[in-house]
């Protein structure tokens, strides 16, 4: 499973779309936009590890939600940031 991290522009709505496989699902944590397919669990996609630690050291490291545990991550993932948050 892949995780793709966009900084340098905020990415089309296709563009996202193809980089995880599908329709989209947005989630915000820890001032970090995670883009998942959103359609993961129905077709059976493979658990994302990479991006489940990625997204446990965001939340561990921001005192407002450190102790916080995220729930599994399916399927190929896009992180963005700077530039590249949604706005």
């Amino acid at each position: 499973m892949k995780v793709h991290i966009i900084d340098d522009k905020e990415p089309t709505l296709e563009e996202l779309q193809k980089l995880v496989g599908g329709y989209i699902e947005v989630q915000y944590i820890a001032k970090t936009h995670l883009i998942l397919n959103e359609e993961a669990r129905i077709h059976d996609l493979p658990l994302n590890k990479k991006a489940m630690k990625i997204c446990q050291d965001l939340l561990d490291n921001n005192i407002h939600t450190g102790g916080y545990k995220i729930m599994p991550i399916y399927g190929d993932v896009v992180i963005l940031k700077g530039k590249g948050k949604l706005t």
